[in-house]
């Protein structure tokens, strides 16, 4: 064996694999989370970290088709695509990614065609000093290459862990699209200065905090009258918006820079987009958008007590993990895998819920952390239509979960539902996070157990 095939084997024993879930299909991303601990790999948190895009499910429409095409984009080489729409060809799928990956000839042929398929970035002379100001082929609306221009940043989670299973931060390409995913757990990192530089033949006109366009929408940068058209921008690099000035509580100007949350993002909502608006790590305005979700809420067939039990266990994993518990998250994750199992022992089963309600309500620190966050009065609760258990704040909706879930083990019918209408996510969510951290506000998100639509508490499951 020659030494190059041997150091590609030995990367590809752990890979991480970035999971991009489509509405409806959180059981067959829960069986990629199992299969994936199972072998000893890791799921990343943002595409550029990750050597495995597995998407599971299938697009209803193009404009999902797009966003997935993005991230396939950001993956560095060697790498590896696999989609996932049944649940019996998971584990088949993830061979056939770390075959992929140990691939040599297929992997030179993919960083040859994207090296050919990336379109040349443009330079305008900027003057008699040779000044090269990089363009896009639209205009900084778009990069230059086929590649995504999203920025990654790595999260750093609650409780100083290390980071690994934690959110990463993705800037939005292009003004108006939603980005693939989502932004910083806990800190936004400092935006890269792009002011102008001090040239003494170069006459610069003031703009302000990032330049206002004339008249005619275009940029003065005095150089014997040429101008270059930057939309709303100026001198973005490939593409990514700089951030621009904006009041903030008391009153001063700070920098706010506009980011999208999701739909693809771990442990988050899939589907759910959360347009913000952030100065420094805090979310000033937010706004909803709910992709893949049913346009009407129809009556579906109630889940079985055990996919009930299941489902609500997927969302305290996501809550656990977002809160930097690992152990405590492991330990939801084998009671969700037993519950997803094709014959679930009933008596295993309740053991292991009761012992993760006993683990949690004991945790004083996951008490302080989530007490008090993102109350919801019971006159709110009328209000927007949700469900009487949901009221209270993110501990209260934590161990009501956990209630519901050893109710449902136990086959008891009186247990509460916890839906959260679409409707209700629209109108409520921006009063929780406006004003929170991207870390806390993630928090909040997961407490809520947000399903776009009835499709996806049974679709695939």
């Amino acid at each position: 064996m020659d030494l190059n095939r041997w150091l590609a084997k030995y990367a590809a024993r752990r890979p991480h694999v970035f999971i991009a879930e489509l509405p409806g299909n959180w059981a067959l991303r829960a069986a990629t989370q199992n299969l994936i601990a199972a072998r000893g790999w890791r799921q990343a948190v943002s595409p550029a970290g990750a050597d495995v895009l597995a998407v599971c499910g299938t697009a209803a429409d193009d404009e999902f088709d797009d966003l997935i095409d993005r991230l396939w984009d950001q993956l560095p080489g060697p790498r590896a695509r696999v989609d996932i729409r049944d649940l019996s060809a998971t584990r088949s799928q993830l061979d056939r990614a770390a075959g992929v990956l140990i691939d040599a000839r297929w992997q030179r042929t993919d960083a040859r065609d994207r090296i050919q398929s990336a379109a040349p970035m443009p330079q305008h002379d900027a003057g008699a000093e040779g000044h090269h100001m990089p363009h896009s082929a639209a205009g900084h609306g778009r990069p230059a290459d086929s590649g995504s221009s999203e920025t990654a940043h790595g999260g750093h989670d609650a409780n100083g862990d290390d980071g690994s299973d934690d959110p990463a931060t993705h800037h939005q390409k292009r003004q108006g699209d939603p980005s693939p995913h989502g932004g910083s757990d806990r800190h936004h990192p400092e935006q890269d200065s792009h002011e102008p530089a001090d040239h003494s033949a170069h006459q610069h006109h003031d703009h302000g905090a990032h330049g206002d366009p004339g008249e005619d929408g275009h940029h003065d940068v005095g150089h014997s009258g040429h101008h270059m058209d930057h939309g709303d921008m100026e001198m973005a690099p490939a593409g990514i918006a700089l951030a621009q000035g904006g009041e903030d509580r008391d009153g001063l100007e700070m920098d706010e820079l506009h980011v999208r949350l999701g739909p693809f993002l771990a442990y988050w909502p899939a589907g759910l987009v959360l347009r913000c608006a952030l100065q420094g790590d805090v979310i000033t305005t937010a706004q909803p958008q709910l992709m893949g979700a049913a346009s009407n809420e129809q009556p579906q067939p109630p889940l079985s007590s055990w996919m009930q039990a299941a489902r609500h266990t997927d969302h305290i994993v996501d809550l656990l993990e977002l809160a930097g518990w690992p152990r405590a998250a492991a330990r939801a994750r084998r009671l969700r895998e037993v519950l997803l199992g094709g014959t679930v022992d009933s008596r295993a089963a309740r053991q292991q819920a009761g012992a993760l309600a006993t683990v949690v309500r004991r945790s004083r620190v996951l008490r302080w952390a989530l007490r008090d966050l993102a109350p919801i009065a019971v006159d709110d609760i009328d209000r927007y239509g949700m469900p009487a258990a949901l009221a209270g704040d993110t501990y209260d909706r934590l161990l009501t979960r956990l209630d519901v879930v050893q109710r449902a083990v136990g086959d008891e019918a009186d247990a509460p539902q916890l839906h959260v209408p679409d409707g209700a996510v629209e109108d409520m969510l921006p009063d929780l996070v406006e004003g929170l951290d991207v870390a806390t506000a993630r928090l909040v998100v997961a407490g809520l157990g947000i399903e776009l639509s009835p499709a996806e508490r049974g679709q695939h499951a």
